[in-house]
């Protein structure tokens, strides 16, 4: 049976280069890794695949949309047509396949390069070793809980730069009135930018520990109490500071929208950060985000376990406050 390799390129380049250095080989990836700045990560691992000396091809499947790129994976290992590597995020469709045999066991390619000692911080490992094997490379790490804000848009409506959530709710209807969309978000892929969003303001709202008892312990009276209830009314209310075209918008063109000047802010994962200029060249375009609130970063895991993008760590001196402080 065909088996995916659900790697990234730098171990996909390894296994062809020690077992078949003789045969070049054309492997596609099927990955969701479509943005500018995603796209030139893409660009880095294919360019060290093509050049690894044994003449083999990365073949580019980029999807731009990462529920339809699970979706394509799936179907075709269940036909029989696997891609040669794929970005997967870990779930319940890829424990399904590491249960029904269906991907490359790296495990012997994990020992002869150390890889439990090597990969930082252990927990990122959580996804690809599973029961004493390597199933995936973990090749980045990313924090949902980001918001992303447009200095000059609030200043120019004469408002402060928000400092919380409730300050942006005071004074997103100034922020509308002046002609800008307060609230900046899409509803590609099923709504995940959606979802995203609540979990980064129940956390704001909520606080850790009690999100994590509503979460992890089922508090079905915490669930159902005025905290809960005060949190689903906030987000109902971001509808009114939305705009009719978030419907199926993806979110590098959400970001778009903050960074032109025409929306105030967008939650969004610090992924956000490649579309924007280098970081030196940023205080002039007024852009502004923070680390989210009362929680610390939570465990970190591989954002992709295929992911075309390199590895990268977010690191913080003092504990995050606000999700909207600088």
């Amino acid at each position: 049976m065909k088996k995916l390799s659900v790697v990234a390129l730098a171990a996909a380049a390894t296994v062809l280069a020690t077992s078949a250095a003789s045969r070049a080989t054309d492997l596609e990836v099927i990955h969701w890794w479509t943005s500018p700045g995603e796209t030139a990560a893409v660009h880095q691992f294919r360019d060290a695949f093509n050049n690894d000396g044994a003449g083999d091809k990365w073949v580019d499947d980029a999807i731009a949309d990462g529920n339809t790129a699970r979706t394509t994976d799936m179907q075709r290992i269940q036909g029989g047509d696997p891609p040669g590597a794929s970005q997967f995020n870990p779930g319940r469709e890829y424990e399904e396949l590491i249960k029904n045999n269906q991907l490359l066991d790296l495990t012997d390619l994990a020992t002869a390069g150390n890889w439990e000692k090597v990969i930082r911080p252990h927990e990122v490992s959580e996804g690809c070793l599973v029961d004493g094997h390597w199933w995936c490379v973990p090749v980045n790490i990313h924090s949902w809980n980001w918001a992303w804000y447009n200095k000059k848009v609030f200043a120019d409506a004469g408002l402060p730069e928000p400092h919380n959530f409730q300050d942006f709710l005071a004074d997103a209807p100034k922020l509308k009135a002046n002609g800008v969309i307060p609230f900046a978000i899409g509803g590609d892929g099923g709504g995940w930018q959606i979802a995203g969003a609540f979990g980064v303001l129940q956390t704001e709202e909520l606080g850790k520990d009690m999100r994590d008892k509503i979460l992890r312990d089922k508090d079905l009276a915490l669930a159902g109490g005025p905290e809960m209830k005060k949190l689903l009314t906030d987000f109902k209310s971001l509808r009114a500071y939305s705009d009719d075209g978030y419907a199926n918008r993806n979110w590098n063109d959400t970001w778009k929208l903050v960074d032109s000047g025409k929306a105030a802010v967008q939650i969004m994962g610090d992924w956000g950060v490649v579309n924007s200029p280098p970081r030196a060249k940023w205080a002039p375009r007024t852009m502004a985000a923070s680390l989210a609130s009362t929680t610390p970063i939570r465990r970190p895991r591989p954002a992709a376990t295929c992911s075309c993008s390199p590895s990268r760590r977010t690191r913080t001196k003092k504990p995050p406050r606000s999700v909207w402080r600088t």
